[in-house]
């Protein structure tokens, strides 16, 4: 990731308390990370690392932003950023015709997100467990079906991964993650972050 935004106007949406954005700003051009709820974004600000990049004159900043309404002019970024989101969204597809728009022509979407295995027993524990933490599913992805949904919006897939990994082996990496963060970390946050047995990495292009 870190080798795709270097130089790069960069757009996160979702970035909740700026795991990311703290891990990445640094090589970019400019990074504005933004998320819809204003108390993660106070976590955000809260955060030391802020105002030691602030003083090494990284171009970070943290705003509030709604992903399916951008306050944002029209091919404005070079990369849009959206990290295990989509999937608890009301409205991707409106999500993902305003992040075409704030695109420059020929940008990138780098938009790794949550989806489903086979529909088993274990499948649907974790499907309960996530709601009951606060992170409804709105979409029931498969690896397929996520697929298919972008290329219905106008999408054309470049590069995909898909990283297995179990809800335990999730937990336990999540309180790696918080005690040893490094930039190195961020495979494992992405894991977390979709608390399940798949993570499908995308780097769209869009048309």
């Amino acid at each position: 990731m870190r080798e795709t935004i270097k130089g790069k106007d960069v757009l996160e949406l979702a970035t909740a308390t700026g795991i990311i954005a703290f891990n990445t700003a640094s090589v970019a051009n400019t990074f504005l990370a933004t998320d819809y709820a204003e108390q993660m974004l106070k976590v955000a600000k809260k955060d030391k690392r802020w105002e030691q990049m602030k003083n090494q004159n990284i171009k970070l900043d943290f705003a509030q932003a709604d992903a399916t309404a951008l306050p944002y002019s029209a091919s404005q970024f070079d990369v849009v950023l959206i990290a295990n989101a989509l999937h608890i969204m009301l409205n991707p597809t409106a999500a993902l015709r305003e992040i075409s728009r704030v695109l420059k022509p020929g940008g990138i979407l780098i938009a790794p997100t949550y989806v489903h295995g086979d529909n088993t027993i274990w499948q649907r524990i974790v499907a309960k467990f996530m709601a009951l933490t606060g992170f409804k599913e709105y979409a029931n992805w498969t690896v397929d079906s996520y697929q298919e949904f972008l290329r219905s919006n106008g999408w054309n897939i470049r590069r995909s991964t898909v990283i297995s990994a179990s809800l335990f082996a999730c937990f336990i990496s999540f309180i790696s993650f918080i005690s040893h963060c490094s930039g190195s970390c961020l495979r494992i946050s992405s894991i977390f972050s979709s608390t399940s047995l798949l993570v499908f990495t995308i780097r769209c292009i869009p048309p």
